[in-house]
């Protein structure tokens, strides 16, 4: 059986998106750029401060990592559970 190959298209303009974000270009389909501060608001109420550090919008809305200031670790989100911090 002939071994299946992704279109690397995809991944190619993925990976020009990726480091244009990372650079701190905006990209239209995020709210957030790339090391923005912002608070999650967690399921149980919770709010906690961060640094945007990863993005994917594979879903309905984008899903983004925060690096959570205290240390406890990093979050992955949903945009809406994000608010902006003014810096």
């Amino acid at each position: 059986m002939p071994a299946m190959h992704m279109n690397p298209e995809p991944r190619k303009r993925f990976a020009q998106w990726n480091a244009a974000w990372l650079a701190g270009e905006k990209i239209d389909e995020l709210r957030f750029l790339y090391n923005s501060i912002a608070q999650v608001t967690l399921p149980d109420g919770t709010i906690k401060t961060g640094w945007i550090v990863a993005a994917t919008v594979d879903g309905p809305e984008p899903v983004y990592t925060v690096e959570i200031q205290d240390g406890s670790g990093d979050i992955e989100c949903s945009e809406s559970a994000l608010k902006s911090v003014e810096q």
